[in-house]
């Protein structure tokens, strides 16, 4: 996933955002402020009731494809603080419209509805009819740059966008949409279990945490797979764990190598607790993905973070592998491991 403020900040320096390509935009109100709706419903069905902001958002998605027949909308959600588009690029964008234009125009045009819902006056109408008519941009710039406002600004400056690799992503990224509104109840309904706990002491070390720390509490098994292990002694040893696992034994680890991910997706499919060392921290809006969300409400996952943050990709180094597996072998093997809370924001 990239961020950036227009398509001119190098978002994946391996595309081309003018390309035929699907793509996952998520754009932030200011502040994120809960000014497009409410979130209603329960764990099993939610929507959103839209407020009059968010149904003129709505409107300007309708837009879309008339502005570019190029884009088709093949999912949206407007959530109460921000929006999700599934868009199509059926075909190549025009060199002066790619996607952060594209994207910059249609924000744009939101905050025009949003000025007027407002009651703002506009002091130069033919400005903002040459920009709401979807077909220039100012010369030279692109993306947001080329779109200085008249209006109230109603989202937050830059996007995030994920773009699509594989054909079984897209009902991935669809469902996803899709399931938000009750995603975000369920969050709200077990916040305890979303909170972002920093500078979290454990067995002598720090992390920033999300999830359930009683499982500090709980007996720990370290998962740990060799790489000069046979096949056979690797399966004896998940089999050990997984029976250790079905014994009340939390599993905590950083699961990296296939063996280990391999015990991991069985201890998630049996719904057992897990304790999972990861290298990337927490951004403060950040919640776990996938079936990690659905683990964490339900108080089954603990995610530990020893490194801070960081919005570009990585590969994990062999040192910060090996530093994980200890973190995880000091932490199982000490007897009275449990959760400091010196020093530590748990509010």
């Amino acid at each position: 996933m990239a961020a950036a403020d227009n398509d001119r900040t190098k978002r994946a320096f391996f595309h081309d955002y003018h390309d035929r390509c699907v793509y996952l935009i998520t754009v932030a109100v200011v502040d994120r402020k809960p000014l497009l709706g409410k979130v209603e419903g329960n764990a099993e069905r939610a929507w959103i009731t839209l407020s009059e902001t968010g149904r003129a958002v709505w409107r300007e998605i309708e837009q879309l494809s008339l502005r570019w027949p190029q884009i088709r909308v093949l999912q949206h959600q407007i959530m109460p603080d921000h929006v999700h588009l599934v868009l199509f690029v059926t075909e190549r964008l025009p060199e002066q419209w790619p996607l952060g234009s594209v994207v910059a125009a249609w924000k744009h045009a939101c905050g025009r509805a949003y000025s007027e819902i407002c009651g703002l006056k506009i002091d130069n109408p033919q400005r903002v009819a040459r920009l709401d008519s979807g077909k220039t941009a100012k010369a030279g710039l692109s993306g947001e740059a080329a779109f200085r406002s008249p209006y109230k600004s109603l989202f937050a400056k830059g996007y995030n966008d994920s773009i699509l690799a594989s054909r079984g992503q897209l009902n991935h990224m669809m469902a996803y949409v899709r399931d938000n509104p009750r995603r975000l109840l369920i969050k709200r309904q077990h916040s305890q279990l979303f909170a972002i706990h920093r500078n979290l002491q454990v067995a002598g070390y720090r992390f920033d945490a999300v999830g359930n720390l009683v499982l500090l509490q709980r007996p720990m098994v370290a998962v740990h797979c060799r790489r000069h292990w046979s096949e056979a002694e690797k399966q004896a040893y998940a089999q050990r764990c997984l029976m250790a696992s079905e014994q009340g034994v939390v599993l905590i680890g950083a699961f990296i190598s296939k063996a280990e991910r391999a015990i991991l997706h069985e201890v998630q499919e049996r719904k057992r607790p897990v304790i999972h060392l990861q290298e990337n921290g927490f951004a403060d809006l950040y919640k776990p993905v996938g079936n990690d969300f659905y683990a964490c409400a339900e108080g089954r996952l603990l995610q530990l973070a020893p490194w801070p943050y960081h919005n570009d990709s990585r590969p994990i180094s062999r040192e910060q592998c090996t530093a994980m597996n200890l973190m995880a072998e000091s932490m199982a093997n000490t007897c009275e491991s449990r959760c400091s809370y010196e020093k530590c924001d748990l509010g």
